[in-house]
């Protein structure tokens, strides 16, 4: 039913969490999200998105998203703490506006992208949106009915929509509950001040925020029809725009944008609106078309050299080829891999992102470039590539990269410390007993942990070792089973020491995914064995 009706209506209806074009007096329809640990936002934010995606188009063009995505974790950058991965997505929508939903997610109308005159303007618009997830507004506005789900929602959304009429969404209709969730005054408030603080950290001029108010302002006049009026009001905003403007006089952008994101911002704009002229979400790259087996012998000799261990001589031949065929996607991704085996990160990145700009449909280029951001400990764009990998790949890369992003979205370890005694298992780990250093007299290092939920049924998979403040490694163990979700580790600690931080490192797969510290008391002076 959803897909059969009008998408404007649609749109109207399903983004009216849209807290950009609104005063705090909009119904949205989530349920209640009072008291939820930021776990069970994430997991909210993932069903939504999900749910979104099945209905509606997203653009998934990588040149466009990308751009999106790197201007968000440029916002972002600047945020403490960040309880959550900021995903930034584009709707196929004409209409002004750009909302949050919990976890992380935020959503943009393509003709919010489209009418942005400048950079700043958008940051300024994301950054108001990332101080409503960095502050969990929606997660503290508590309702005492909620709704069972969010495909019932839609469902609820979808016959609304058709009759052209709130109240089926008003009243619950069959599951009869009330949907009154919105942003509070404060919540707008603080959003506007938070986004112009992060907007300026970031390089932008907060400022610019305004403009996108006028122009929704200047909109509603144009066309007063346009939007049922009990989903879009604006007593505040002519207010809302003079106190931005007054507060961006004090908060002048601090440093400068990434080099080239302004230019960016503009083949954005033009590739997304040749994307929305053809009526597609994503556009081929230079490639396509091509041979793609005319530079197959130079490529096996590049082979042959990398597996006689001769990385030099076949990165030259690679860089000459490039040269030779600069939209062969073969080429660059070659490089990545040489690049990211030596451990040149930076390099391997960037010559997995050119490959994508050759060719946005190689699953496996994604899945490689959300490893090297991983190692790099970008856990943001890491995630961006993995989804990006899941979506593009067969099954069993899919659930590879799905794996990768629950690790990354909700931790391994959602909570841990060190106490100061064997009283390390459930029930028995009162905060009281947490410590922040050893003293002298300590014998063992007692750790627990809390594994996070996607992770426990690999609970199993779990290894640890520890840090000597000499930078040694312990041999890997396996952590002690404290119950369905606790675990613990000890070491011993030499009669013999000098202070210092001591650490532990909780592996999973092959790479460390979660690492704590703390100070131990020395005896002595006298250097580790």
């Amino acid at each position: 039913m959803i897909q059969r009706i009008g998408l404007p209506w649609l749109f109207a209806c399903l983004f009216a969490v849209g807290c950009i074009q609104d005063d705090g007096t909009r119904w949205t329809p989530f349920k209640s999200l009072a008291l939820m640990s930021l776990d069970d936002e994430r997991e909210l934010g993932m069903e939504f998105d999900r749910e979104l995606e099945l209905h509606f188009r997203l653009i998934s063009d990588p040149i466009v998203t990308g751009f999106l995505h790197d201007l968000g974790q440029q916002v972002v950058a600047t945020v403490e703490p960040q309880p959550f991965i900021y995903r930034f997505q584009i709707v196929e929508a004409p209409q002004l506006n750009a909302f949050a939903v919990p976890g992380g997610y935020i959503y943009f109308h393509t003709g919010t992208l489209l009418a942005a005159t400048s950079v700043d303007e958008l940051a300024a618009v994301m950054a108001h949106e990332v101080a409503h997830v960095n502050k969990r507004h929606l997660a503290h506005r508590r309702q005492e009915r909620q709704l069972p789900g969010l495909l019932t929602q839609a469902a609820l959304i979808a016959a609304s929509v058709a009759s052209q009429n709130a109240a089926p969404l008003i009243t619950g209709m069959a599951i009869n509950v009330a949907v009154d969730l919105h942003y509070s005054r404060a919540d707008e408030a603080e959003a506007d001040r938070l986004g112009a603080i992060y907007a300026s950290r970031a390089g932008f001029d907060p400022a610019h925020a305004a403009h996108f108010f006028q122009r929704i302002l200047d909109q509603q006049a144009a066309a007063p029809d346009s939007i049922p009026p009990y989903l879009f009001s604006h007593p505040d905003v002519a207010e809302r725009i003079t106190r931005i403007e007054e507060r961006a006089k004090t908060l002048p952008p601090v440093g400068a944008p990434l080099p080239g994101t302004r230019e960016r911002f503009r083949t954005m704009q033009a590739r997304l609106a040749q994307l929305l002229d053809q009526k597609r979400l994503e556009l081929p790259g230079p490639a396509a078309g091509e041979d793609p087996t005319r530079l197959d012998p130079e490529l096996a000799g590049v082979d042959a050299l990398i597996a006689a261990g001769e990385y030099d001589r076949a990165l030259t031949l690679l860089t000459n080829l490039s040269l030779e065929a600069p939209n062969d996607p073969r080429i660059p991704f070659l490089i990545g891999d040489l690049l990211y085996a030596r451990g040149r990160l930076e390099g391997a990145i960037s010559a997995y992102r050119h490959t994508l700009e050759l060719d946005s449909s190689r699953a496996m280029v994604f899945f490689r470039l959300g490893i090297a951001y991983r190692e790099r400990a970008d856990r943001h764009r890491a995630v961006f590539a993995f989804e990006q990998a899941a979506k593009r790949g067969n099954r069993s890369l899919a659930a590879r990269a799905q794996w990768e992003v629950a690790k990354l979205t909700f931790g391994v370890i959602a909570e841990s410390g060190f106490t100061d005694d064997d009283q390390t298992t459930p029930g028995t780990l009162p905060d009281q007993r947490a410590i922040e250093q050893y003293r002298s007299d300590a014998t063992t290092l007692a750790w627990w942990g809390r594994v996070a939920g996607p992770i426990l049924p690999r609970k199993d998979n779990l290894r640890i070792t520890w840090r000597n403040p000499a930078g040694r490694r312990s041999e890997s163990a396996s952590p002690e089973d404290a119950g369905r979700v606790h675990i613990t580790a000890r070491t011993t600690l030499p009669s013999d020491r000098p202070g210092g931080m001591w650490t532990i490192e909780i592996w999973i797969d092959d790479h460390v995914a979660h690492r704590d510290s703390i100070y131990v008391d020395g005896i002595s002076e006298a250097h580790l064995p």
